[in-house]
């Protein structure tokens, strides 16, 4: 019997027993069996460039939408045709942002890497009594980021001690989130030609401030991580009002005080889609067989075991299912629909980390200094962008 390995990411344990019935279902209908690899977090990304330098590993594996180019430049993934396309999608259309993400097109040829799996967009959660407390309306509240600052500003000044929780240690979802910000103002952090940095210019930089004076209303335990985010929203007895984060958080258990004052309103700006692809190895010797898994994954009868577990749908068919035909999950189908993706180019996995590296300093400085914070974040993104100009030039 034909063998396939599988990685995915640790999605948790109901996750994975339903991963393991899906393939169980594949080698019932298939003759194929495929052994599941499971990979936590924090080795996720050293994994899977493991597997990328030494062209040995699983035939198919979850990949994160804003690795994809990183792995191609390291010549680790086999494109796909358009016949495997074609017979994987079965006629359906993924949403374009989710599709954007395993496509590139370098000098005129147009190559597609991998196979949208799952959504992953932010929203942004409030507590409707915290707003109307402090006589707040909530339609138009986060509509714009002026909008989006004046609502914490008046919450703060109702006594709300905590307006807004957000990620300020090292975290990608900061970048993410701050996207929404860059794109909304018409600015950009890289060139099309990505030839030129674009985040310390114009629009964007003023985007940048405007999300860094959010600082000013972190409350009194700013310094948080992703973990610490959501909690705060929820647990304990002084909770945020704001919170920007996934799908998730409407599934989780919280005090009826909470749960019954929950809204949800997209992020202001332009939302980064993010999600995660299928992809087969360049080293993997069963493409045939790699190809019908993804189909299979990839397939409407799938759906129930895939999502939520691993994300949202990236097809329409996937938002006719429970629970995503309700009002509360149609936030983020809009969201997946009318934000973007990061460019597949070579220099942006470099310019992302870059700035995933400089934003914990930058919350630091300033929430310790929040009336020089514009000043603060001008100088500091100056001082990277001048960094990555001579990268690109060397």
């Amino acid at each position: 019997m034909t063998e396939l390995a599988f990685s995915v990411f640790d999605h948790g344990t109901l996750a994975r027993e339903r991963m393991q019935e899906l393939l169980q279902e594949f080698e019932r209908q298939e003759g194929i069996r495929v052994r599941l690899e499971v990979i936590s977090w924090d080795v996720g990304w050293p994994r899977l460039v493991e597997f990328a330098l030494y062209h040995n590993g699983p035939d198919v594996s979850e990949v994160g939408n804003t690795w994809i180019m990183d792995l191609v430049h390291m010549n680790a993934l086999s494109s796909l045709t358009n016949e495997e396309i074609a017979n994987i999608s079965d006629g359906s259309r993924f949403f374009e942002p989710s599709w954007n993400s395993c496509v590139t097109s370098e000098g005129g040829t147009r190559s597609v890497w991998a196979i949208p799996w799952s959504g992953d967009v932010r929203v942004v959660y409030y507590r409707r009594d915290l707003l109307k407390n402090a006589g707040i309306d909530e339609a138009g509240a986060f509509a714009s980021p002026a909008a989006f600052e004046q609502t914490l500003k008046r919450l703060q000044e109702s006594g709300v001690p905590t307006p807004i929780a957000m990620q300020t240690l090292r975290s990608r979802i900061s970048v993410h989130n701050m996207a929404a910000w860059v794109w909304g103002a018409g600015g950009d952090f890289i060139s099309d030609d990505s030839k030129r940095i674009l985040f310390h210019k114009s629009d964007a930089l003023e985007a940048i401030k405007s999300y860094f004076r959010l600082a000013r209303y972190l409350g009194s335990d700013p310094l948080l991580a992703d973990a610490d985010t959501d909690r705060a929203f929820w647990a304990g007895e002084m909770n945020a009002a704001v919170l920007l984060s996934g799908y998730w958080v409407i599934q989780t258990a919280m005090p009826d005080h909470v749960r019954k004052n929950v809204g949800l309103t997209q992020l202001p700006g332009m939302p980064f889609v993010g999600g995660h692809n299928l992809v087969v190895w360049k080293h993997s010797r069963q493409r045939m067989a790699a190809i019908r898994l993804i189909k299979f994954l990839s397939s409407q009868a799938a759906e129930p075991g895939v999502y939520p577990h691993y994300g949202l749908p990236i097809r329409e068919n996937g938002w006719t299912l429970p629970p995503f035909n309700t009002p509360e999950f149609a936030i983020f189908r809009a969201s997946l629909n009318s934000g973007r993706s990061f460019p597949n180019s070579p220099l942006w996995a470099l310019v992302e980390k870059r700035l995933a590296d400089l934003m914990p300093d930058l919350w630091a400085q300033v929430i310790e200094s929040p009336q020089e914070s514009d000043t603060i974040v001008e100088a500091q993104l100056n001082n990277v962008a001048r960094r990555l100009e001579m990268a690109i030039s060397g």
